[in-house]
C-alpha cells in the first residue's frame, strides 16, 4: 500500500467519525485495499446475540436478513466474544473451518454471498462493534499479511467511532429539541428501556432534585414509594415493547415523604430514532408535573404577545405571583409608583382591568413555558 493511499483512507476514516452516513465509503475502501468480496460494519450484544449491520459489495438484502434472522446464528460473534479495540482476528482463531462449514450460519448466509474467509478489526469492543471482511474461495484464507495492513487502521477507526458516539449524544438533544424542551415549566424525561434517562430538562432536574417523590439511582427512574416505582417502570417496558399500541404508556400520581400533592407523571412512547454509534433508543417519554409549583410564563412571550416593555412584563410576572404591590416594589428593587405605572400600562396592553384577570390571562397563555433564567429587573 502506497503512502497516498493510506492518507486517503485516513481522511475517508475521519470524515465518518464527523458524519456516520460516510461510514459505507470506509468500508468499501477497505475492502478494496484488502480485496474483500463483501465489507461490513458489525454490532453484536453477546448477552443477546442480537446484531446490526451495514454492508458494501453485498446484496442489499444482506444486512437486513441479517439483523433480521442471522445475527443469532453468528457463531464467530458468539465464540470470540467482545475483544479489546485494535484487535485483528480471523476466524480461525476462534473455531475451525470444520465447524464453520456445518452451520446454518455459514450454509445459509456466508456462501451465498461467496465469503469463505473473515478477518475482523474490533473498533467498540463495549457492544462488540467491529469491521469484518469476507474473503471468496478462489482467493483463499485471511493471511498475516492482510493482519498487518489492517492493524495500522484499527487505532483510527476507534477514534473516528468514538467522535460518533460524542456526536451521537450530542444529536439526540438536537433531535429531542432540547433548548425547547428546557423552556417548558413541565418536567420533561427521555428515559431507555430500563428506565434509565438519557436526557433530563431542566424543569424535571429541579423536581429531581427536591428528592420528593421522584429520584434518578443506580437502577434508574424510581418514586419515593416502591410499588409505584414497580408501576412507572413495567409502564416504561409495556412501551418499549409495543410502542405501537394505541394504549401504551399512562398516568400514574407519584406519592410524595413531605405529604405534598403527588407529582403528576404521564409515560408515552418517544420515537426518536439512533444512530449507528449512538444505539440508546429512548423508549419512553416520561411527563412530570409538580401541582406545588406555580405557573412560570416567559418574559419574551409577553413581550412578544402583548407589546409590553421588558420592565412591564416583569412586573405583571410579579403581579401573576399572588404578591401584593408592595411586595412587587420591594422584590425588584423600584418605588410603589412605579409598580403601579407599569401595571396600569399592562392592563392597557392587555385588555384587563384587574389584577384576577391579569392572572388569569397569564395562566391561559402560558401554555406550560417557563421564565427565563435571568429575569430583567424594572426600570425606575
Amino acid at each position: 500500500m502506497v503512502d497516498s493511499e493510506f492518507a486517503d483512507t485516513m481522511q475517508l476514516i475521519y470524515q465518518a467519525g464527523l458524519d456516520s452516513e460516510q461510514w459505507p465509503a470506509v468500508l468499501d475502501r477497505l475492502g478494496e485495499l484488502l480485496g474483500a468480496s463483501m465489507t461490513c460494519l458489525v454490532r453484536h450484544d453477546v448477552a443477546t446475540s442480537e446484531g446490526a449491520m451495514v454492508a458494501v459489495r453485498a446484496d442489499p438484502e444482506v444486512a437486513r436478513r441479517y439483523t433480521e434472522h442471522y445475527a443469532k446464528l453468528n457463531v464467530f460473534a458468539q465464540r470470540a466474544g467482545n475483544r479489546p479495540a485494535g484487535t485483528c482476528m480471523t476466524d480461525r482463531a476462534v473455531l475451525s473451518k470444520q465447524e464453520l462449514f456445518k452451520t446454518e450460519f455459514y450454509a445459509d448466509f456466508l456462501r451465498p454471498q461467496d465469503v469463505h474467509s473473515i478477518l475482523s478489526v474490533y473498533v467498540l469492543p463495549e457492544d462488540g462493534t467491529r469491521v469484518a471482511f469476507g474473503r471468496p474461495h478462489r482467493s483463499g484464507e485471511w493471511e498475516q499479511e492482510q493482519i498487518d495492513l489492517l492493524r495500522p487502521f484499527a487505532p483510527h477507526l476507534q477514534r473516528a467511532a468514538l467522535i460518533n458516539l460524542k456526536l451521537g449524544a450530542s444529536r439526540l438533544s438536537e433531535m429531542s429539541s432540547a433548548e425547547a424542551l428546557d423552556r417548558l415549566a413541565q418536567g420533561v424525561i427521555l428515559v431507555d428501556a430500563e428506565s434509565r434517562p438519557l436526557f433530563i430538562n431542566r424543569s424535571a432536574s429541579e423536581i429531581l432534585a427536591d428528592v420528593d417523590g421522584l429520584c434518578v439511582d443506580r437502577f434508574g427512574l424510581s418514586a419515593d414509594n416502591p410499588s409505584q416505582t414497580a408501576t412507572i417502570r413495567r409502564m416504561i417496558a409495556a412501551v418499549s415493547n409495543n410502542s405501537e399500541a394505541p394504549a401504551a404508556g399512562g398516568a400514574v400520581g407519584v406519592l410524595r415523604r413531605s405529604m405534598r400533592r403527588p407529582l403528576s407523571v404521564v409515560i408515552a412512547p418517544a420515537r426518536v430514532e439512533p444512530s449507528w454509534f449512538y444505539n440508546q433508543r429512548p423508549a419512553a417519554i416520561v411527563f412530570v408535573s409538580d401541582p406545588e409549583r406555580s405557573a412560570r410564563v416567559p418574559l419574551y412571550h409577553l413581550q412578544q404577545f402583548y407589546g409590553l416593555t421588558p420592565a412591564e412584563a416583569t412586573v405583571a410576572i410579579e403581579v401573576s405571583r399572588g404578591r401584593g404591590l408592595q411586595a412587587v416594589a420591594a422584590t425588584l428593587g423600584i418605588t410603589l409608583a412605579t409598580v403601579r405605572t407599569h401595571l396600569q400600562h399592562v392592563f392597557e396592553k392587555t385588555g384587563t382591568r384587574r389584577q384576577a384577570e391579569l392572572v388569569r390571562l397569564l395562566a391561559e397563555s402560558n401554555a406550560g413555558l417557563r421564565i427565563d433564567s435571568s429575569v430583567p429587573r424594572g426600570e425606575s
